[in-house]
C-alpha cells in the first residue's frame, strides 16, 4: 500500500489499524476512513501534501485536516517562540 504503516501496541502483535505516514494524510483517517483515504493515496499520491488536503472530496475531513495543522503550526510557533526567550 505505498505509504502505510502498520500500527500496533507496544508488547502487542494485533495490528491496531495502518496509517499514512503523512500527518495529514493519518488526521484525514479520523472522519475520511481508512478506505477512502487509502483509496485518494493510490489515485492522487502524497508529494504535494498541500494539494492533496485541498481535493480531499468530504468538507468535514478537510477541514479537520485544516483545523488540526493549524492549531499544530501556532502551537509549534508558540513553544518555539517561549524556549527562544528562556535561552
Amino acid at each position: 500500500m505505498g505509504n502505510i504503516q502498520p500500527v500496533s501496541q507496544p508488547g502487542n502483535d494485533r495490528l491496531i489499524i495502518p496509517m499514512p505516514r503523512r500527518l495529514q494524510a493519518s488526521l484525514s483517517y479520523m472522519t475520511g476512513g481508512p478506505n477512502r483515504v487509502s483509496r485518494w493515496m493510490r489515485q492522487r499520491g502524497t508529494s504535494d501534501i498541500d494539494e492533496f488536503v485541498e481535493e480531499i472530496s468530504l468538507d468535514e475531513t478537510r477541514l479537520f485536516v485544516k483545523l488540526v495543522m493549524n492549531n499544530y503550526a501556532e502551537y509549534v510557533t508558540h513553544f518555539s517562540n517561549q524556549s527562544n526567550k528562556t535561552q
